[in-house]
């Protein structure tokens, strides 16, 4: 069996009132399998890419109701089709969505080819102490940041599979280790990368 893209769709309140839309919760919903052994799906959820703590047999509907999502956590969901005989699909592609706790927007995120990093650089350049990391992303996307020597040594991660918006994005390095102390003089490198490009920044220490 072989389930089709997801579409997500924002839940609204049903109550009417001065508050704002209940953003904690969201409507997944996918088009219907053709096979006519078709008996239902179920939908997982997790907090990481492909490792699910949470699933749902919702049966032979095509949408699902999920409540009660946390602020600032990056979900991941799938959705898998059983037949009549208890066959199991694989998991369907992944819908990723992230609540800002600040304004209560889910924003889906974006692990295709489309999802690009651009124009990213650092400055100044050479640096002394601490430096300034830009970066442009064409899309809502799952990134992490990681700081390497000249040695492909890892010297610290700033960030690891953080949620940022489409935009351009500062994020600022102190000049120090995983430990935190400050690193000698040298070439290091940057790299930003998603699941699927990345893109590399060369920093020179002094």
């Amino acid at each position: 069996m072989q389930i089709l893209s997801f579409i997500l769709i924002l839940l609204h309140s049903f109550i009417i009132s001065s508050m704002a839309m209940n953003s904690n919760n969201v409507i997944i919903s996918w088009n219907k399998n053709s096979e006519s052994d078709l008996s239902g799906y179920k939908i997982f959820r997790g907090e990481e890419s492909g490792t699910y703590y949470d699933s749902v047999d919702i049966g032979n509907n095509t949408q699902f109701h999920w409540n009660n999502l946390t602020p600032n956590v990056t979900y991941y969901f799938a959705v898998t089709a059983y037949d009549k005989s208890g066959n199991e699909s694989p998991f369907s592609d992944e819908v990723i969505l992230f609540i800002d706790d600040d304004n209560g927007q889910i924003d889906t995120l974006d692990t295709s080819l489309n999802a690009t990093i651009s124009n990213a650089y650092n400055f100044p350049n050479p640096f002394i102490n601490k430096s300034t990391l830009y970066f442009y992303l064409n899309t809502n996307q799952i990134i992490s940041i990681d700081i390497y020597d000249d040695y492909q040594n890892l010297i610290i991660q700033l960030r690891k599979n953080m949620s940022f918006r489409r935009g351009g994005h500062l994020i600022e390095w102190d000049g120090k280790n995983k430990h935190g102390v400050p690193v000698n003089r040298g070439i290091y490198y940057c790299i930003i990368s998603n699941k699927r490009v990345r893109a590399i920044i060369k920093l020179l220490a002094n």
